[in-house]
């Protein structure tokens, strides 16, 4: 029996085409919730405080946010272990490049600055619709996340400008 037009070589699901069509889809559903979230019952009013907007569609896109960060998490945690099984049967150093040491460079000081953000992360109460909001592990893990996402961001830049100047030092 023949392949159908879709699976034939020229059309074969490789990771790179599997990976753009999952991007995606999650764009197109968070496209679809936050389309939702706002043009469907936005300003309906807080019943304890008119005051207070209450969305009808806040469960959902509350809802679509934790799918997104349990699902990142999850594939997360599976390249880490896919890339230490196969640790032994790759090299370490691709083009000169030593891509083993890059990646678990890369995962430690993720580890480092996730962990060291949410022991230095403030526990102290906060006024969240007019109420004090107490939990101490949610508001250091809300500064965490907050704090860690600037803290890679300079990494990152200042990787970028590394990689820019090392480059056109070797080029010389």
């Amino acid at each position: 029996m023949r392949k159908p037009k879709w699976m034939t070589l020229k059309g074969e699901w490789t990771n790179e085409r599997i990976a753009r069509a999952a991007f995606y889809v999650i764009i197109g559903v968070a496209a679809l919730v936050f389309l939702l979230f706002y043009f469907i019952g936005f300003s309906k009013p807080y019943s304890y405080d008119p005051n207070f907007k209450d969305p009808i569609f806040t469960p959902l896109v509350m809802g679509f946010v934790v799918l997104i960060v349990v699902s990142a998490l999850a594939v997360a945690i599976w390249a880490v272990v896919a890339t230490a099984r196969r640790k032994g049967k790759t090299e370490s150093v691709v083009n000169g490049i030593p891509v083993a040491r890059i990646a678990m460079s890369v995962a430690a000081v993720t580890f480092v600055v996730m962990a060291v953000t949410f022991l230095a992360g403030s526990s102290e109460a906060i006024n969240a619709n007019g109420k004090p909001f107490t939990n101490a592990f949610m508001l250091k893990g809300a500064d965490m996340f907050v704090i860690s996402s600037g803290v890679m961001l300079i990494l990152a830049t200042a990787a970028a400008f590394y990689g820019m100047w090392h480059s056109r030092r070797v080029d010389e």
